[in-house]
C-alpha cells in the first residue's frame, strides 16, 4: 500500500473558493431576477384582470341603459336618442308612463367621456352624475350607430345624428380603453360590445 503524498490531503484552494463563491453567487442573483419577473407577471395580470373586470362592468350598465332607451308606454312619441355624437350619447325614457321626460331625473341617462381626472367615462341619471370607469384615455370611448338594416349611420366630425338618424338608430357599438396602472407600468385593456335599443325594435307597448 503506498503512502498518500501532501497534496492529497489537501483542503480546498482560495481559487476553488472563490470559483465556488462565484457559482453560488450567480445562481442566487439568476433565482431573484426570477422572483422579480414572476412578481412583475403577476402584478401585470392582476392589473389587466382589475382594468378587464371594470371596463366589462361599465358597458353593461352603458348596455342595460340603451335596451331601456325609448320606452314609451304611453306612446307618446319618446325620443330614444336626443344626442348621438361619437364620445357621447343621451337616451331618454318614460318609466312613469305619463308621457314626458323629465330631464332632471332618471328618465334621462347621459354617457359621456371626461378629460378629467386622467379621463373618466361619466353616467349621469338627470343631474346626478357618476364615475362608471376611470383611466380612460382619449377617444378612449367609441360609439357607432346601426339602422335595422345593419347599415352604419356615420357621425359627423366633432358633431352628432341628426334627428332623422338618430331616429333610425336599432343598434349601439361600443369600445371602452381602460388603463390600469401597476407601479412605473400600466396595462392598456379595450373592451367592445354592442346594444339593441329594444324597445324601439319592438316598437312602443
Amino acid at each position: 500500500m503506498s503512502p498518500r503524498s501532501a497534496g492529497d490531503s489537501r483542503g480546498f484552494t482560495l481559487v476553488e473558493l472563490l470559483v465556488a463563491l462565484l457559482i453560488g453567487g450567480i445562481a442566487i442573483a439568476a433565482q431573484l431576477a426570477l422572483f422579480r419577473l414572476h412578481g412583475q407577471v403577476a402584478r401585470r395580470t392582476q392589473a389587466e384582470l382589475t382594468a378587464t373586470a371594470g371596463a366589462a362592468w361599465a358597458l353593461s350598465i352603458v348596455g342595460r341603459d340603451l335596451e331601456l332607451a325609448g320606452t314609451d308606454p304611453a306612446r307618446a312619441g319618446v325620443v330614444a336618442l336626443s344626442q348621438a355624437g361619437r364620445d357621447h350619447l343621451v337616451l331618454d325614457q318614460d318609466h312613469d308612463g305619463d308621457g314626458t321626460i323629465d330631464a332632471s331625473s332618471a328618465e334621462r341617462v347621459t354617457i359621456s367621456w371626461s378629460a378629467q381626472g386622467g379621463g373618466r367615462l361619466l353616467r349621469a341619471l338627470g343631474r346626478q352624475s357618476m364615475n362608471i370607469a376611470t383611466e380612460v384615455p382619449a377617444a378612449g370611448f367609441l360609439v357607432r350607430y346601426f339602422d335595422a338594416a345593419g347599415a352604419e349611420l356615420p357621425v359627423p366630425p366633432a358633431g352628432e345624428l341628426d334627428a332623422a338618424s338618430a331616429a333610425a338608430v336599432r343598434r349601439v357599438a361600443l369600445e371602452l380603453v381602460v388603463v390600469e396602472r401597476w407601479g412605473v407600468s400600466r396595462s392598456r385593456v379595450t373592451l367592445r360590445g354592442s346594444a339593441a335599443l329594444r324597445a324601439r325594435v319592438r316598437g312602443p307597448v
